[in-house]
């Protein structure tokens, strides 16, 4: 097997690493601050608990709290995360600007959003209260 190698302007070889290997890296990197993150709250819970919360489900208030709470809250954050670079990626591969940001696209339509959330909020609750 053949190793892809670059040279450097010194004539230096370095190997390159494969995407495969960072795509798995990042896969395990994940993975552990995802158990890590369910570990962590008010109450810290062990990790033997919540491998039995998940192959023997006792119906215990760790469980629970695990299955209920921990859980989704991480793969929410895993989500939304998830959801936050891909579209960085797309506004980025949109206008051609490695530093691309929402200011990129207008400062009015910010400014409009802005305007319109004030709206909402004053109609809604300001002038709904009873005094």
């Amino acid at each position: 097997m053949i190793k892809a190698t670059t040279v450097s302007p010194r004539g230096l070889k370095k190997p390159q690493i494969s995407a495969l290997f960072g795509l798995v890296l990042g896969l395990c990197m994940l993975l552990i601050c995802l158990v890590y993150s369910v570990t962590l709250g008010a109450v810290e819970i062990p990790l033997d608990k919540i491998l039995t919360s998940f192959i023997a489900f006792d119906g215990s208030y760790d469980g629970l709290v695990i299955q209920t709470v921990r859980l989704p809250r991480s793969l929410i954050a895993i989500l939304v995360g998830s959801a936050l670079a891909v579209s960085g990626a797309l506004m980025q591969g949109l206008t051609r600007n490695p530093l691309a940001d929402s200011g990129n696209f207008s400062k009015s339509q910010s400014f409009f959003s802005k305007e319109r959330s004030l709206k909402f909020c004053n109609q809604r609750y300001f002038f709904s209260l009873s005094i």
